[in-house]
């Protein structure tokens, strides 16, 4: 009988990690929409423009302390329209949110980057989307994760 405790408890217990960790992809997820969007008006400004917006924000909202513990960043428009980067590439996050952003481009590259910390054990997820001018297009767009279930 005490087996059959311990492999209920055992049980319980995987299901708990992988629900969590479950929670976690859902939530990351918005991660690599927002990255995408940041991506999609980066090439909406070259499509109307020829050039990529240059310089570089700052992590928005600030890097850390992360939205801990357990909540969201809130929202705050004016913390994104008083950017000009995030106003030329028509960025805003106007719902709760567990990421922060920046942008960078020196005008022939781009780099954008999601950071946020879903545990709160001070190991952020990053995920990075890093493309180039070639051409009448801009290469790349793949978003790299480092550390996805922190």
């Amino acid at each position: 009988m005490k087996w059959l405790i311990l492999a209920v408890v055992v049980l319980f217990a995987a299901c708990g990690k992988k629900k969590s960790d479950d929670s976690k992809r859902g939530d990351n997820a918005e991660a690599r929409l927002m990255v995408r969007k940041i991506y999609m008006g980066a090439k909406a400004y070259w499509a109307e423009h020829a050039a990529l917006p240059t310089g570089a924000t700052a992590m928005t909202p600030g890097d850390a302390p992360w939205a801990c513990p357990g909540g969201k960043h809130k929202p705050n428009p004016a913390m994104w329209t008083s950017e000009p980067l995030w106003d030329a590439l028509r960025f805003t996050i106007d719902e709760p949110h567990w990421y922060s952003y920046s942008y960078e481009s020196d005008g022939t590259s781009l780099k954008v980057v999601a950071r946020g910390d879903l545990d709160c054990d001070n190991n952020p997820a990053t995920y990075t989307l890093t493309a180039k001018v070639e051409g009448p297009d801009l290469a790349g767009g793949d978003i790299v994760e480092e550390q996805p279930l922190e």
